[in-house]
């Protein structure tokens, strides 16, 4: 017998009694367990919503990051990332696609973009901060493999997907739902003059938000896709710098090209930040397939590096600190 107020809860989030065995869901008197399965459908542990005590989450030991619904990734169809398994599940409720990752707003693992290519992706975060800086770190890792995704935000009243959709009852056509796509995102970024233009559009857009009802539910999102394409903006304007060490005239450039995964270990493009005491792994790996290939975004501090700054960050050095430990690693010596 499921208790009470966790069917209360249910519905308040629009996942019906008559699809939880569907969902797999696994019932205690103080606990939701979700199944967090495989592409294949294999169950790879528990994630269990706690109603009791300090943790809200748990997960079973072992488990590790991981895309919540993958099975119902469908090529060629219209599928939503969303924030939680909940707002996942509430949308499967009503018969559309969506996924999720299963470490909150902050987790998105650049390795998953793959899933998506070919597909007519929305972002679907909650309607705050948290949220929004979740939707750009998703948006951003989805544009650099030349994903071209929408972003959604749902009424201010409601906190997210799932609240919407148990307080519009058969309510389902999102289309209604604030989209940001056509207004401020490009699904070409590749270029300074394109990020220029894209944030000087957002500028205007920003500033309509306060006061134009058509910006003003999304007014969180926008200042915060401003603030990231600014962050941006300034890593291409920082000025090149080229340093011939002597008679083998190595340029910078070509040291660049060495692997930062050389020094510091990722899991699933992941690591502690270097450039800030980081308790929160939020210092993400562009491989080679990225926009700009091996360098690192701190999600967290907002830095953007190259092993150049790696280095320098890691090891405490000057810029000519920093060429020389590379020059040693890729054994290049004065002659």
């Amino acid at each position: 017998m499921i208790p009470t107020y966790i069917q209360k809860y249910l519905k308040e989030h629009a996942i019906s009694m008559d699809k939880v065995e569907s969902l797999g869901l696994k019932f205690s008197e103080n606990t939701i367990s979700i199944p967090i399965k495989s592409q294949y459908g294999d169950v790879l542990f528990w994630k269990h919503r706690h109603f009791k005590g300090d943790a809200k989450y748990t997960y079973d030991k072992g488990s590790s990051l991981h895309l919540f619904g993958m099975r119902d990734i469908e090529q060629g169809s219209l599928v939503f990332i969303v924030e939680g398994e909940f707002d996942a599940m509430s949308l499967w409720c009503k018969g559309i696609h969506a996924v999720s990752g299963t470490g909150g707003s902050s987790s998105w693992n650049d390795g998953w973009n793959e899933y998506f290519k070919g597909l007519n992706v929305c972002i679907l975060y909650d309607n705050d901060e948290p949220g929004a800086k979740g939707a750009y770190r998703v948006w951003d890792s989805l544009n650099q493999s030349g994903i071209n995704a929408s972003v959604m935000v749902t009424p201010r009243e409601d906190k997210d997907i799932a609240t919407l959709l148990a307080r519009d009852g058969g309510y389902s056509d999102l289309t209604e739902l604030d989209c940001l796509k056509s207004d401020i995102l490009s699904s070409d970024m590749s270029s300074k003059t394109k990020l220029k233009k894209e944030h000087e559009r957002l500028c205007r857009i920003l500033v309509d938000s306060k006061s134009n009802l058509k910006y003003k539910e999304a007014y969180t999102t926008i200042r915060v896709f401003h603030e990231k394409l600014l962050e941006e903006l300034k890593y291409l304007k920082k000025k090149k710098t080229v340093y011939n060490p002597g008679e083998n005239g190595e340029k910078l450039e070509t040291l660049k090209k060495i692997p930062i995964t050389d020094f510091i270990r990722f899991h699933n493009g992941v690591a502690s930040c270097v450039f800030h005491t980081d308790s929160n792994p939020s210092m993400h790996y562009n491989n080679e397939r990225s926009r700009y290939p091996n360098t690192v975004k701190c999600y967290s501090c907002g830095t953007f590096g190259s092993v150049v700054d790696v280095i320098m960050a890691k090891e405490g050095v000057e810029i000519k600190g920093a060429i020389e430990l590379l020059r040693k690693h890729a054994g290049i010596y004065e002659i």
